[in-house]
């Protein structure tokens, strides 16, 4: 009874969880689809509150819609973007 118990809330925990990285990346693709398909993982943190850690695992858990980049400059700083996977949006 006792490992039913835990193993119930460790599912409606797991729910909730993804129930919230679901409606994170929906945010992080809406705020994509107004700024033309890419953003930086700067601005997203400095403008809506995205820091880079939640960017690189809402990308890796949802691969099919967002793609974490690191853009190779020529001079100055790399530039790691978010962008949408084509036909996602």
């Amino acid at each position: 009874m006792m490992r039913w118990c835990g193993r119930s809330a460790l599912q409606v925990t797991n729910e909730t969880r993804l129930k919230k990285q679901t409606e994170r990346a929906d945010e992080l693709q809406d705020i994509l689809v107004k700024s033309g398909g890419k953003e930086t993982l700067r601005k997203l943190r400095d403008s809506h509150g995205f820091k880079p850690d939640e960017v690189h695992s809402l990308g890796r858990q949802f691969p099919e819609r967002l793609v974490v980049e690191t853009l190779k400059n020529t001079g100055g700083r790399q530039s790691e973007i978010v962008r949408l996977k084509c036909g996602s949006g």
